[in-house]
């Protein structure tokens, strides 16, 4: 059995870091809550999350450089910044420095669980096309033939591949609706 992805809530208020780990655990997800940037830094050094909920603004350290810290880490890991900071500035800045998504306080629980819930989806890949060594994968009205590397367009036009396009498109196959990295 696959253990469940780790989540991070990093919240330097203790009322609101635990209500919300109060919250995520009773819809059975496991989470773990920290207070600041040093807790969150052992903890993911430790295990990597495939989620974190991220403070912008804790006593130790911003939550800007955190999630540049975080993405330097792994570009796998959600990034959701939860915050007060309603200002339009704060957002891109938090998009631009690794966040992956972007909550202002206060949130409607269910809101946010549907946030959490895609982000671990895109963060681990669950519903992600498995592409077997040989056959045909569907691409957007296009059919991708795995054995002759050719991609088959509407009408039964074929049109020959690179290698490295060929690649490229069966790793999208293999990863759909996932954000990926050169990598």
């Amino acid at each position: 059995m696959e253990a469940r992805p780790h989540i991070i809530v990093v919240e330097d208020s203790p009322s609101q870091r635990q209500m919300l780990v109060d919250y995520l655990d009773r819809q059975e997800l496991r989470v773990t809550g920290v207070e600041n940037g040093a807790s969150l830094r052992r903890l993911a050094d430790r295990e990597l999350p495939a989620l974190v909920l991220l403070d912008v603004g804790l006593p130790d350290e911003d939550g800007f450089s955190l999630a540049r810290y975080l993405r330097e880490k792994s570009a796998r890991i959600w990034i959701m910044m939860v915050t007060a900071a309603t200002d339009p500035v704060d957002r891109v800045v938090g998009l631009e420095t690794g966040a992956d998504d972007y909550v202002a306080k206060p949130y409607d629980p269910r809101e946010l669980l549907a946030r959490i819930k895609s982000g671990l989806r895109r963060a681990t890949g669950q519903g992600a096309v498995h592409v077997k060594a040989a056959g045909r994968v569907r691409l957007s009205g296009c059919v991708l033939d795995l054995d002759r590397r050719v991609l088959i367009r509407e009408g039964d036009v074929e049109e020959t591949l690179s290698a490295s396009e060929f690649d490229l498109l069966k790793v999208f196959a293999e990863n759909p609706n996932r954000p990926l990295t050169r990598e």
